[in-house]
């Protein structure tokens, strides 16, 4: 009972540099990297479990239609990892920011369990990086919440640079804490 009253959220923020060249990736046999159009956007939802006539189909399809990409890890034409970023549009808990020029936001970053510690969460960010950087963008910012994948993402080349922990309490979310500067440094132009 206590916990449809109480909920807690603690977010660690971090930051790729995207000059450095890309260390090379090499992908195991039947596995590709690949950008998702908007008319895959099932693929995405049968990943998250979901039956494709959801409600989530129809919103995975409206965020690449706003311009949010989503690259996927497919083994047999079924997703087995995906990650979405935005060149537009910061989207942390309860509001969404405009980036400053250069910056890119990553998010929703996902290994299907069953395809762990195959090197899937390097291959797309290495994937996701390399986009980017041919977009013109000169940093990447992204948020997680995820032990797992905070370490993927420092071994990754990511540095953390700050953290956000919410409240929620009687369905109201409240903001407790908010370090590093986040929102003011996406905001501007990367240095």
């Amino acid at each position: 009972m206590l916990a449809r009253i109480v909920s807690y959220h603690r977010y660690t923020f971090l930051e790729h540099d995207l000059a450095p060249p890309a260390r090379p990736v090499v992908l195991a046999a039947g596995l590709e990297i690949a950008v998702l159009a908007p008319a895959q956007a099932e693929l995405i939802t049968e990943f998250n479990g979901r039956a494709v006539d959801s409600p989530m189909t129809e919103m995975f399809r409206r965020d690449m239609l706003a311009g949010q990409v989503c690259i996927a890890a497919l083994r047999d034409g079924r997703v087995i990892g995906c990650t979405w970023l935005s060149t537009k549009y910061a989207y942390l808990p309860g509001r969404a920011y405009e980036m400053g020029r250069g910056w890119a936001w990553g998010h929703r970053t996902y290994t299907h369990l069953a395809s762990r510690g195959q090197g899937i969460h390097q291959a797309l960010l290495i994937r996701r990086n390399s986009s980017l950087k041919e977009s013109g963008a000169l940093r990447c910012a992204n948020m997680t919440e995820n032990p797992v994948a905070l370490h993927n993402f420092v071994k990754g080349g990511c540095i953390v640079t700050g953290s956000c922990r919410d409240v929620r309490v009687l369905g109201r979310w409240r903001r407790l804490s908010f370090t590093g500067g986040v929102i003011e440094r996406i905001r501007s132009r990367p240095a």
